[in-house]
């Protein structure tokens, strides 16, 4: 395979066309079945051991699983849970669901206690698709409607919840195909998912997501994927970007890799064993680890032709000298997944890209007043079709209203951007933190350190890693009279948290920075960074190990 072409035309990206589909252009079902009638021996799904399904084999697992599912009454427009780790599985239920037309909403599988009550407590759903190894952290009070669980890889011996009808997926799987005919259209305007953002501002969000916002995210911002492509996937499929990516290969007709996670030790063996070309991302730490292996003569023998980051940075481009693969920078959000976007040519560094075509871009100040060329401002857009970007928030029409104020989408983020019109990240305007990959609401850490009974007040803020992204400091303010333990405390949160969330550092401060009605004036502590004295918990010798499938 030729590993770098590029495609031609005056279009941003290179040969993107902004358009609605044609019709059944952006069906799930519709696409996979045309595959499987025109390619019907040539591999759909590779998994990390190696095994293969073509795509009639495929296409007959999904028809399978969508009659089961259909049997237990998922119907057009319902949502449904589904938490699994990545797997065959995991695709085969995604799309099951996409093509009875349901609305797939794909969990955190680091989600435990109180967070995985929130989300089940959002999607208002009755029906969970899960891992049996993660039934066990369901309980009583957790289920809010959630009255029947498909169990995949069902172990009898593990109880479920009170008030839970259990059913096998070996069972629901196995029943007599659906014939296309029989499925439901879909439409761009149609609910595809809902992913959980931790948004610009609060707690967290379910982000509606229509089937033409992931159509075209496929085309744009994987702009160059081809039918002989490989797409491995490295991100969990709860994030956009392993969504994206996934729905990119569909497209295309290329090979999806599905492997568990990343591994820094395996993951050069798993893209020469199971010839991956493509990467639906790379997040700096993941960079930043790969960069560190010892370098090698076989480090350019590998098939991996281009892979989608950030912003451009010297390591992103020493990675890519190293091990001979292009780049493409860009900029995207779950709200509207890809905004920019760049080629292949190596970028200044720090630049995303240029917005794609068909979606607007403005700077501006805290009154959307718009700033001038190559100062610091908001990024804002809004599309030029429609359901190309978000639909709002599931179930909050506030929220939906203050992130479209005056008919723009706020992005929350700060850009600079050059006379170019190619957009540089400066800094989150909000209370996001970016840790490897993943968006956390400090207000959710925050919750949790308040249910100490040592705490007064707490705030979560991100500070600069040597990895690029950001690590959690998290400041406590102590009760009168009590004292923090910080790895008691700390201990207290890995019960309550997903790992990714558990702050690297805790502060104890007699109190916290407040404005003249108390609330506490976070911007002030961000511009702190890391304070002298912070208790580190790696200097302290604990480990935060991952959670199971996350």
């Amino acid at each position: 395979m030729d590993k770098r072409v590029e495609g031609g035309g005056c279009s941003h990206p290179p040969g993107f066309e902004d358009r609605m589909p044609a019709d059944g252009e952006c069906s799930i079902s519709r696409i996979l079945a045309r595959h499987a009638a025109a390619r019907p021996d040539q591999p759909a799904v590779i998994q990390d051991d190696g095994s293969t399904w073509t795509w009639h084999e495929f296409h007959e697992k999904v028809l399978r699983a969508a009659a089961g599912l259909r049997r237990l009454g998922v119907a057009r427009g319902e949502v449904v849970i589904n938490w699994q780790p990545n797997s065959g599985e995991m695709l085969v239920t995604w799309f099951a669901l996409s093509s009875l037309g349901a609305i797939h909403f794909p969990m955190n599988t680091a989600f435990k206690g109180a967070m995985l009550a929130d989300a089940i407590r959002l999607s208002g759903a009755r029906l969970m698709i899960a891992h049996a190894d993660l039934c066990a952290r369901l309980e009583a009070d957790n289920l809010a409607g959630l009255s029947d669980v498909v169990v995949i890889q069902d172990r009898l011996d593990q109880p479920l919840a009170p008030g839970l009808a259990r059913h096998a997926f070996s069972s629901v799987a196995g029943a007599a195909p659906l014939l296309s005919q029989d499925l439901p259209e879909v439409q761009p305007w149609d609910t595809a998912c809902l992913l959980l953002t931790s948004g610009t501002t609060g707690n967290s969000k379910l982000v509606q997501v229509p089937l033409g916002q992931i159509w075209t995210l496929a085309r744009a911002m994987y702009w160059f994927m081809r039918p002989d492509d490989r797409l491995m996937n490295i991100y969990p499929l709860f994030h956009i970007a392993a969504i994206g990516g996934v729905m990119s290969a569909l497209v295309q007709g290329a090979a999806i890799i599905q492997t568990p996670a990343f591994r820094t030790q395996t993951f050069w063996d798993s893209v020469r064993r199971l010839g991956a070309t493509a990467l639906p991302g790379l997040t700096p730490a993941m960079i930043e680890f790969l960069n560190k292996a010892e370098p090698g003569p076989e480090d350019v023998q590998n098939p991996l032709r281009v892979a989608v980051v950030r912003q451009a940075s010297p390591a992103i481009a020493q990675f890519c000298r190293r091990f001979d693969l292009d780049y493409v920078p860009s900029y995207s959000m779950t709200e509207a997944s890809c905004i920019a976007v760049g080629g292949f040519s190596p970028p200044p560094l720090g630049q995303c890209g240029r917005a794609r075509d068909g979606i607007e871009v403005r700077l501006v100040d805290e009154h959307d007043i718009e700033v001038p060329c190559g100062q610091v401002g908001q990024l804002i857009f809004r599309p030029r079709l429609p359901w190309t970007v978000n639909a709002g928030y599931w179930r909050n029409p506030e929220a939906t209203a203050a992130a479209w104020r005056n008919g723009w989408f706020h992005t929350g983020d700060a850009m600079r951007m050059d006379q170019d019109g190619n957009l540089y990240h400066v800094d989150r305007m909000s209370d996001t933190i970016r840790r490897r990959g993943e968006n956390i609401s400090s207000l959710e850490i925050e919750r949790e350190a308040l249910g100490h009974q040592g705490v007064a007040d707490a705030a979560a803020v991100g500070v600069e890693s040597e990895l690029g992204d950001q690590e959690v400091l998290l400041y406590i303010q102590p009760r009168e009279n009590c004292r923090i333990d910080e790895p008691e405390f700390l201990l207290f949160l890995m019960e309550r948290l997903p790992h990714y969330m558990v702050p690297q550092y805790l502060a104890i401060v007699p109190d916290l920075p407040r404005t003249q009605s108390g609330k506490v004036r976070k911007l002030e502590l961000r511009a702190q960074g890391l304070v002298a004295g912070a208790w580190d918990r790696s200097a302290a010798g604990i480990t935060v190990k991952r959670d199971s499938f996350s």
